[in-house]
C-alpha cells in the first residue's frame, strides 16, 4: 500500500446519519503506541478515515451493521488506555454489541504480547533507536477482511491516482456518506450490493479486469462462504489456504493478509518489489537486494517476529518522512 491523496466522494453517494451511541473502555497490553498503531503513513489513505493526534475516526461494516468508530487516546504508552465511542443508525442487538469491543481490540492487536519482540529489537543495533522512537507500536487493520480485500483488489496494477479515481467511484456508486460526531465519512457497501451489479456496471465505474474479481468475491462473503472470525483460529498453514481459495488471491497477497488482518507476525514469504526498493536502502545502503535475501536475513535476526520487524522500520521510516522529506523515498514514491 503506498501514500495518495484520498478525494471526497460527491453528491451521488447516499448520505446517513448515525445517531446511536455505545462506549466503552479498552486497556491494551503495554506498550502501546496510540498514534502510531492507527496512523500508518505508509498506508493508502481512503475517504473512511480520518486521523488527527490522539484520535482516529473511522467507518465499518461488524456483523451486516454500519457503523462510525472513534478512538481516543485515553492513557500513555506505559499506562494505556483507549476510549472507544461506536455510533449506529440503530440501536445495536447484543448479538453485536457484545463481541463489538473483542473485534476492536482484535483489529488494533491491542492484546499482543510484546516483551520477547522488545528484546529482540533492543539487542539489534539497526533497530534499537526504531524501536526507542516507535515502541508499543502494532500491527493494525481499521478495516474487516472483506473491506481490505476491496481496497486490495483495486490497488492491483494502478498508479495512486487510478488507484483513488476508482475506489472512489465505487464509494459513490455503492457506499454511503455517514455523517457522526462531527464528521462525514465514506463507508464501503455490503457485500450483497456489490455481488448483484452487472459487470457493464462494474465496468462503467472504470475498474476494467478487477470487475469480474470485485464481484465474484463479493459473491462469497454474501452466501457467507468466508467466516474471517473462524478463521482467526486456523493455523498460519490452513489459514493460508482459506485465503487462498478466495477469488483473486495470491500468495503475495494472502501473506499481507495474513499480517495486516490477521497479525501472524511471524510471516514473511513474499516482498512486493516497491517496498524492497525500501528495505535495500535501509537495510543494504544499496539500489535493489534479492527478496530471498530480505527474507532469509529478517528471519534469522528476529525469528518469529521477522514481519513485525520490517513492519516496525518501515512505518518508522515513513513516520519520519512525514515530519521531515526524506530524498530517496520521495523518488521512490513518485514512482
Amino acid at each position: 500500500m503506498i501514500m495518495a491523496i484520498p478525494e471526497k466522494p460527491d453528491s451521488r453517494a447516499r448520505r446517513v446519519k448515525l445517531t446511536c451511541r455505545h462506549d466503552f473502555r479498552l486497556i491494551p497490553k503495554p506498550p502501546f503506541a496510540f498514534d502510531a498503531t492507527v496512523n500508518k503513513p505508509s498506508h493508502f489513505p481512503a475517504p473512511t478515515e480520518e486521523c488527527r493526534p490522539g484520535c482516529f475516526w473511522n467507518t465499518t461494516l461488524f456483523r451486516d451493521h454500519l457503523l462510525g468508530l472513534r478512538l481516543r487516546n485515553s492513557g500513555d504508552t506505559d499506562h494505556p488506555s483507549v476510549q472507544l465511542s461506536v455510533w449506529s443508525e440503530a440501536p445495536l442487538p447484543a448479538s453485536v454489541l457484545d463481541p463489538l469491543p473483542q473485534e476492536i481490540a482484535f483489529r488494533y492487536n491491542l492484546q499482543s504480547d510484546l516483551r520477547e519482540f522488545r528484546r529482540l529489537m533492543r539487542g539489534d543495533a539497526l533497530t534499537r533507536g526504531i524501536w526507542r522512537r516507535r515502541r508499543g507500536l502494532r500491527s493494525s487493520c481499521a478495516y474487516s477482511l472483506y473491506e481490505l480485500l476491496m481496497i486490495s483488489i483495486v490497488l492491483q496494477n494502478a498508479t495512486v491516482r487510478r488507484t483513488v479515481q476508482m475506489l472512489n467511484n465505487l464509494l459513490n456508486a455503492f457506499g454511503q456518506v455517514v455523517a457522526f460526531d462531527g464528521r462525514e465519512l465514506c463507508s464501503f457497501w455490503q457485500p450483497g450490493l456489490l455481488s448483484r451489479a452487472r459487470d457493464s456496471r462494474l465496468r462503467d465505474l472504470r475498474v476494467g479486469y478487477r470487475a469480474r474479481t470485485l464481484s465474484r468475491v463479493s459473491k462469497a462473503f454474501a452466501r457467507g462462504r468466508i467466516d474471517p472470525e473462524e478463521w482467526r483460529a486456523l493455523s498460519n498453514t490452513d489459514l493460508k489456504n482459506q485465503l487462498l481459495s478466495i477469488y483473486g488471491v495470491g500468495p503475495a497477497s494472502a501473506g499481507i493478509l495474513m499480517f495486516e488482518c490477521f497479525h501472524r507476525h511471524e510471516v514473511v514469504d513474499h516482498i512486493p518489489p516497491w517496498e524492497r526498493k525500501i528495505f535495500a536502502k535501509v537495510l543494504y545502503n544499496k539500489e535493489s537486494v534479492e527478496e530471498e535475501r530480505i527474507i532469509n536475513d529478517a528471519r534469522g535476526r528476529w525469528g518469529d517476529y521477522a514481519a513485525l520487524a520490517l513492519h516496525y522500520i518501515f512505518e518508522d521510516l515513513f513516520w519520519r518522512h512525514s515530519k521531515r522529506t526524506i530524498p530517496w523515498l520521495s523518488n521512490l514514491i513518485r514512482l
